[in-house]
Order: C-alpha cells, then sequence, then structure tokens
C-alpha cells in the first residue's frame, strides 16, 4: 500500500508538532513557501503551547498537574521505519520544575495509552478530560496566528513549543474557476535544525560580536 503524506492534500491540518517519536526532536523548524500561484484558502497558523500551558495552570491546575505527569506514547510506523517514544504532553526542565522544556502533543503520532482504565479509571478519565481542555484551547481561533504564506516567505519556530497547521485550499485557474490545477501550484520546503546547533552558532557569533565592539 501506499503512502500519501496529508501535508500534501488540500484538507485543512490540524496543528501537530513534529517528531515527538524520537527520542530527541528536533528544535527548529524551516518552512519555506516556494510557490503559492492560483490558490484560494491554505493559510498557515500557529499555536503557542506555552500559552496554552499557562492558561491551564491558571484556570484547570489539576489538568495541568495531569499534563506533566502522565507518560504519552508517540509513534510512527510506515514501511520500514517504525519510532517510537513516551514522554508527558507538558515536559517541565529537570533544573528548574515551575519552566516547560517542552510539550508534546501529536494526536497523529499518538500510541496507545499507558494508562489503563482497568487498573485506574479515575486516572484515564483525568487524562481524557485534561487533553480534551488542551485540545479546545489549541483549537480556539483566539490563540492561533494565522498567516498566507507567499513566495520567498519562510518561517522559522520552535518545533518542541509552537504547533503549525493550515486551513484547507483550493486551486483556480486564471479566470477563478476551481479545480484548474494546471496553472496552479502551492510548494513549501520544510527543513529541522537540532537546537544544540543553533545554540552554539549563537555563541559563537555573540563572542565574535563583543571582541568586535558590538558590530558583527
Amino acid at each position: 500500500m501506499s503512502y500519501i503524506p496529508v501535508a500534501v492534500l488540500d484538507m485543512p491540518l490540524n496543528p501537530p508538532p513534529s517528531s515527538r517519536h524520537f527520542a530527541h526532536p528536533p528544535r527548529y523548524q524551516f518552512l519555506h513557501s516556494l510557490q503559492n500561484t492560483a490558490i484560494v484558502g491554505g493559510s498557515s497558523y500557529f499555536v503557542d503551547t506555552y500559552h496554552i500551558a499557562s492558561i491551564l495552570h491558571a484556570s484547570h491546575p489539576e489538568a495541568y498537574a495531569t499534563l506533566c505527569s502522565s507518560p504519552m506514547t508517540f509513534e510512527y510506523h510506515n514501511g520500514c521505519h517504525h519510532t517510537r517514544w513516551t514522554r508527558p504532553t507538558i515536559e517541565l526542565s529537570p533544573i528548574d520544575p515551575s519552566a516547560i522544556e517542552a510539550v508534546n502533543y501529536s494526536p497523529p503520532f499518538q500510541g496507545p495509552l499507558l494508562v489503563s482504565p482497568s487498573a485506574d479509571p479515575d486516572a484515564l478519565l483525568q487524562l481524557h478530560d485534561a487533553l480534551s481542555l488542551f485540545a479546545a484551547l489549541a483549537d480556539d481561533p483566539a490563540n492561533q496566528y494565522h498567516v498566507q504564506l507567499e513566495p520567498g516567505d519562510c518561517v522559522i519556530f520552535d518545533n518542541r513549543r509552537v504547533l503549525h497547521a493550515r486551513t484547507a485550499f483550493e486551486f483556480v485557474d486564471q479566470d477563478g474557476a476551481a479545480g484548474g490545477a494546471a496553472e496552479s501550484g502551492r510548494w513549501l520546503k520544510g527543513a529541522y535544525m537540532n537546537g544544540d546547533e543553533v545554540a552554539s552558532r549563537w555563541r559563537v557569533l555573540e563572542e565574535k560580536r563583543a571582541v568586535k565592539g558590538g558590530l558583527l
């Protein structure tokens, strides 16, 4: 059976972050718009999950605590690839437990729940309710930033913090009629970068800037 990435289809995409099924997900993601010709819809939108977590912490502290403590399995299995990792939805810093290290929310890659309904039905219900609250906040337009990426635009964001998605789109021809795919095109090129590499490069540049008196 052939595999078609859902990102290439014209249906709306809900906002999952990428690569939570890896032991070390990449910290930064790049989305470079190369073509966006004769398209209706297809705007990108982004959700700051740290903001979502802060809302939960203030208004639903029990749900916040559940998402910090309940392990979630994330899994990708396709062809010769099978990756899996377990981490809580809200991952706190081991140095400062009041600080968020990352947020792991990715329903398309969510594996079997590790909470057993027979062993602890209350824990399963609490986890379900907490995830529902998180999803409702992420789906609230008030917590989303929408932008139409034009050719040449490149978005760089924290992949361990920001959810990204897009609205549905439709190809149109030069006369504005739907279905004109021959005259239309939409192409976004994605790439990832390890957080350590970015931090290393930043420190080197800061050192050079300090030596040159603030100039690079």
